[in-house]
């Protein structure tokens, strides 16, 4: 079996890792409020609030 590379040429990762160490100010806070976006408006699959199928209903008021 042949050698296989781990970094294709034309590939090769930037001197000193992919990722810049410092980050600017504005990009960490630009990063926070896209994490506040995407969180989801509805609830996960299979986790309904209140009573979702079947059981007894509520007495009517």
């Amino acid at each position: 079996m042949g050698f296989t590379p781990l970094c294709p040429a034309g590939h090769l990762p930037h001197k000193g890792g992919d990722r810049h160490a410092a980050m600017s100010r504005r990009s960490r806070r630009l990063r926070t409020e896209r994490r506040w976006c995407a969180l989801p408006i509805s609830p996960p699959v299979g986790e309904m609030p209140g009573r979702a199928e079947g059981g007894e209903p509520h007495p009517p008021t």
